[in-house]
């Protein structure tokens, strides 16, 4: 998956090394997906990790951004969603934002 503290176009991650170096231990596939499902929406998280730092201050996170208490920092709200021009291409999972055969993708 492209890796949510980059922006469009950035450098892609799997799932597995992502969920390993972000999140603890013990939280697992659902609770991770609740956990950015809560970032993006703004509500409050079950899942509060994260130490208190930043006292009543909101968390640092810019334009763009949204705060993910289960691995207290913030993603980057955009990925792409764009479509290919061309029926015998797809989005290059590798290559977030640029399209590309679909046989070569497989390959």
């Amino acid at each position: 998956m492209q890796d949510p503290r980059e922006s469009c176009g950035g450098s892609c991650i799997r799932i597995p090394d992502l969920n390993a170096e972000l999140y603890p231990e013990w939280a697992s596939p659902e609770v991770i997906s609740l956990s950015e499902l809560d970032g993006r929406s703004k509500r409050e998280n079950e899942y509060s990790v994260c130490p208190l730092i930043y006292d009543d201050e909101p968390y640092p996170c810019e334009a763009g951004e949204y705060w993910n208490e289960l691995a207290c920092m913030c993603f980057k709200a955009a990925s792409c969603m764009m479509l290919c021009p061309e029926e015998d291409e797809d989005l290059n999972p590798l290559k977030m934002c640029e399209c590309e055969n679909k046989d070569v993708i497989r390959e």
